[in-house]
């Protein structure tokens, strides 16, 4: 069988996680494993390293085997080399497996880093299970501003994209047409046997009161903590427990308690005695990204859900989606007000639901694919039609509206785009991808509506520097081709984008055109060819002023790029060339010359 390496961006000893659960899997069906996390180069030593001439030492030196059969890197090496680059371990890796058939699990964009090149012998699958641009800005969270290229590419390179959820589907459709949808689930096993009347109480629920209203997890900025205060102010006689991680403030009151993280396989016997199990999500686009391990969970052990709106759990028997604080609240009570036999047909709903969502079911299909290439992959088109078809009836949530939105502009339906949304207010437009809006106005010949959408657009993401661009565009012959290029690559069809202005690109080169190719280029991950071409319309064109020729993401990337091949003064003249626009400029352009003097003077 294949060896299966799967690239994480957390490591194996970390709170259970989709990539553990994929690790688990290939290794009890007898894969051999490798799990490797992003941060984990302080367990890899360059003495170590050049130890390896084969598997045997590979696996011997760097690696050690956890109680789930699955290769983990040995904890017991300190290495105190901050510069280790994780691509020698995968050229180290490839190197030893030459004649022998693997397969990368990628589970983190960055890691297309440490990739220079890749084997003939090997497939790629890229495991897409975030909206990760929508984290950017969470400092905490310490992710690259470059994710989004990072992930373009390594989901153009990939053999095959898995997708946690249908948005993160119509996403990845735009750069592979081999994307599966693949939703988390859950070992029915370790929940199954657990029996709500018998199993052993834990000692931290003992003397609390009943009913129980339960959530595991992380408690962090995407968990709507003001739901969470009107659910228990409104019902003090009901305990809320919460069990994991806490990056925010829990409610402060005497039916709020906060257990603190619990080991995995613990949590089987809190669901147990628990009434209900409630997922509180924010309502918007990183939460319609996903599909929550432990909504899979709370079913598998048979306990009713509530849960707040996410596109890809509605309809699912064994739970109830609240389309609002009061209506959250009463799916709660309606639960708990249940007699025993009428929970027992619920919680039973729950437990069937879980059965088609377990991780053997779910991950035997990608299996027969690594081993034989097999796999019954529906056309991108026919899926997000499916999905489409499913979520109609469900048009008149804002969210849903805006997921359909999302799928007929992957569809090119631009005209059943702009049906959603025949008579919009400002206030539906917060909730809504304009950008995507405006991408179908503008296909349609609505140019004034388009450029109304994506002034909104800026407007909503604090985006303003890009207005300066907007009207640089405008100014031009070809303004609604170039318009089309920009709104293309805004929604994320970024080659879309590329195949438009390589056929403009045929007549002629005009230096605006030539700027949103290299910002085009830049999306993709090409960083090389994209810094060259902006070099080369500098050197060219001087009539034009840098924000008129470039947006802000390309005009940081080519600070940047001068910065790292020393050329500080170029970099230096670029950034005070900014400063003379208006207040927001000269922030951004301070930013920027913080960072060339930092590394003019580290240099």
């Amino acid at each position: 069988m294949s060896t299966v390496i799967i690239l994480s961006g957390v490591s194996y000893d970390g709170f259970k996680q989709r990539p553990q659960h994929f690790a688990d899997y290939f290794s009890k069906i007898g894969n051999e494993v490798l799990y490797i996390g992003l941060l984990e180069h302080n367990r890899i030593s360059k003495m170590e390293l050049d130890k390896v001439f084969d598997k045997k030492s590979l696996l011997n030196n760097l690696f050690q085997i956890n109680a789930q059969g699955v290769y983990i890197l040995n904890n017991e090496i300190k290495n105190l080399e901050s510069d280790f680059n994780m691509s020698d371990l995968v050229k180290k890796i490839n190197e030893v497996y030459r004649h022998e058939k693997i397969t990368y699990l990628v589970c983190y964009p960055e890691w297309i880093k440490y990739f220079d090149d890749v084997p003939s012998n090997c497939k790629i699958i890229y495991d897409c299970i975030d909206d990760w641009e929508s984290f950017l800005n969470d400092a905490k969270l310490n992710i690259s501003k470059n994710i989004a290229y990072y992930e373009r590419k390594i989901a153009n390179i990939s053999n095959l994209v898995l997708a946690s959820a249908r948005r993160l589907y119509a996403k990845m459709s735009y750069y592979n047409k081999n994307v599966y949808y693949l939703p988390n689930g859950v070992w029915n096993k370790d929940y199954l046997n657990t029996v709500k009347e018998s199993s052993e109480t834990p000692v931290d629920l003992i003397s609390m009161k009943k009913p129980i209203v339960f959530f595991m997890g992380a408690i962090a900025e995407w968990v709507d903590i003001n739901l969470i205060d009107y659910l228990a102010k409104s019902r003090p006689e009901y305990s809320f427990v919460f069990v994991g991680t806490k990056r925010v403030k829990v409610p402060d009151y005497c039916n709020v308690f906060f257990l603190g993280s619990k080991d995995y396989s613990l949590l089987p016997s809190y669901l147990t005695k628990s009434n209900v199990a409630i997922i509180p999500f924010k309502v918007n686009n990183l939460t319609a990204s996903v599909t929550p391990l432990k909504l899979y969970e709370y079913l598998s052990s048979g306990t009713p859900v509530v849960s707040t709106v996410m596109p890809d759990i509605i309809g699912l028997p064994g739970l109830r989606v609240a389309e609002n604080y009061q209506q959250f609240l009463e799916y709660i009570d309606y639960y708990v007000s249940l007699n025993k036999k009428e929970y027992e047909i619920e919680s039973q709903k729950a437990i069937n639901t879980a059965k088609n969502f377990d991780w053997n079911k779910l991950l035997e299909p990608i299996s027969n694919y690594i081993e034989s290439g097999n796999l019954n992959l529906e056309s991108n088109e026919a899926f997000l039609q499916k999905a489409i078809d499913n979520y109609k009836s469900l048009e008149s949530s804002p969210l849903i509206k805006n997921e359909l939105l999302g799928f007929y502009c992957v569809l090119e339906k631009y005209m059943d785009a702009l049906e959603l949304f025949n008579d919009f207010n400002d206030n539906e437009l917060k909730k809504i991808d304009c950008e995507k809006l405006a991408l179908a106005s503008a296909m349609l010949g609505d140019f004034s509506k388009a450029v109304e959408l994506l002034k909104k657009y800026f407007y909503k993401n604090d985006y303003n520097l890009y207005t300066t661009y907007l009207d640089s565009l405008l100014k031009e012959d070809n303004k609604e081709e170039l318009l089309k290029i920009f709104l293309l690559k805004l929604s994320g069809n970024t080659y879309g984008a590329l195949n438009i202005a390589d056929s403009l690109i045929k007549n002629s080169n005009p230096p605006k055109l030539l700027g949103l190719l290299a910002g085009l280029y830049l999306d993709i991950g090409e960083y090389e060819i994209s810094f060259q071409i902006a070099v080369d319309i500098i050197a060219k064109e001087r009539k034009y002023n840098i924000e008129e020729l470039f947006d802000y993401k390309m005009i940081e990337h080519i600070v940047y790029s001068l910065t790292k091949f020393q050329q500080f003064d170029i970099a230096e003249e670029i950034a005070l060339s900014l400063m003379k626009n208006n207040k927001e400029w000269e922030e951004k352009a301070t930013q920027l010359l913080s960072d060339v003097y930092i590394d003019k003077h580290m240099k």
